[in-house]
């Protein structure tokens, strides 16, 4: 099956099926080091990741990403990612929370923006281009219990 640039462009103006979930992973364990510089006991953390499922037309070539960035400030040409074909992908990123926020006890609010290219080799030199996308933001509101490093 051989899509075609114009089959392509006739998706320009449509929005791509997307499922974005939030969830928490546990860390690896961390030796936590004494005074003493003698391991004393060990520990693991919560963190949360987000993931994005896609859902494209089979036949098509699509990457995805998440940034945490706005959507405005997405700006390179195309998602850095694998190479999907299949009609579906999935993005994953965990997230950074800075400690001062984890600590703080209070809502705190962070912007997050999904992405999906449709990649077409335009000029027949092997090398896919990004000719069509959708970019989707993802705000998430956290709370850390006051004082906590953990989730």
């Amino acid at each position: 099956l051989q899509i075609t640039y114009d089959a392509i462009m006739v998706l320009q103006n449509s929005t791509f099926h997307h499922e974005c979930f939030i969830s928490v992973i546990q860390d690896a364990t961390i030796p936590t080091i004494s005074s003493t510089s003698q391991p004393t006991t060990t520990t693991s953390t919560n963190s949360p990741i987000i993931y994005c499922n896609f859902i494209f037309p089979i036949g098509l070539n699509a990457t995805v990403e998440i940034k945490d960035i706005h959507c405005s400030q997405f700006t390179q040409v195309t998602s850095n990612t694998t190479i999907y074909t299949e009609g579906e992908a999935t993005a994953i990123l965990k997230p950074t929370i800075s400690q001062e926020e984890k600590k703080s006890g209070t809502f705190f609010t962070h912007e997050y923006c999904a992405r999906i290219d449709i990649l077409y080799d335009r000029d027949g030199d092997g090398m896919a281009e990004s000719v069509l996308y959708n970019r989707f933001m993802i705000p998430i509101t956290y709370r850390y219990e006051k004082g906590s490093s953990g989730s």
